[in-house]
């Protein structure tokens, strides 16, 4: 049996990331950050996929010099 990770709501994202709700729900709608509709209204996150944009927005800091 696959483990199942616990997945985030938009309120979580947004602690996480230090954003508004309203952010991650612009974030979501221009494709920049994947999401999993539960139902019509209710979007869930993945905490590996929100990692996963961490890490393709992290700023290396040699490069930011």
């Amino acid at each position: 049996m696959e483990v199942q990770e616990k997945l985030l709501n938009v309120a979580a994202v947004a602690e996480w990331l230090s954003v508004t709700q309203a952010v991650v729900y612009r974030m979501v709608a221009n494709g920049e950050l994947p999401a999993i509709r539960v139902g019509q209204e209710r979007i869930r996150f993945r905490p590996k996929d929100i990692n996963a944009y961490l890490d393709r927005h992290s700023v290396n800091p040699k490069a930011a010099a």
